[in-house]
């Protein structure tokens, strides 16, 4: 009551209307600043889940890539184990057709010494087509890598006659 006889009610309104005006300034106020938290938190939560979205995928691709490290690897390893097998076949190969070249060089060796005994010792003679089979063999056994044996022996069937003797 002492409200009353201080203040006239003119001034009691504007006070309460004062009053009301400040609250609702602090309650705005309250808003605005609820609402910039939550922007921010938004944002920061939103920042957040794409960092955490960044790391899962940044997991997911590391483990892909260790695991493609790990395939590579194994292949890496079958493929050197297949080389060495391979060139083990090889060198097998290589040394198998020494021996079949060294062999066919024999084989060779022994039909031209065969077929100079009969020309020159039974035969006396050599026809066109048997002396250019001979050195069409001797060729081959020069380039099978041959000694010099038998190059007089070819010499000495170059020499007879092409014909029989009359």
């Amino acid at each position: 009551m002492q409200l009353l006889t201080t203040y006239s009610i003119s001034e009691i309104l504007i006070m309460g209307v004062c009053f009301i005006l400040a609250i609702k300034g602090a309650w705005d106020l309250i808003e605005y600043f609820r609402n910039k938290y939550n922007i921010k938190f938004n944002k920061d939560y939103d920042k957040k889940k794409k960092e955490e979205a960044l790391e899962t995928h940044y997991k997911k691709c590391s483990s892909q890539h260790d695991e493609t490290i790990q395939k590579y690897d194994s292949l890496e390893n079958k493929i050197d184990d297949l080389t060495d097998t391979v060139n083990t076949k090889f060198n097998e190969l290589d040394k198998r057709i020494d021996k079949l070249t060294e062999s066919d060089m024999h084989d060779i060796k022994q039909a031209i010494v065969r077929d100079y005994h009969y020309f020159t010792e039974k035969q006396k003679w050599i026809d066109d087509f048997s002396l250019n089979t001979l050195e069409l063999r001797y060729s081959d056994y020069k380039e099978e890598g041959g000694n010099s044996f038998i190059d007089s022996l070819m010499a000495e069937l170059r020499q007879l006659p092409k014909s029989p003797p009359q």
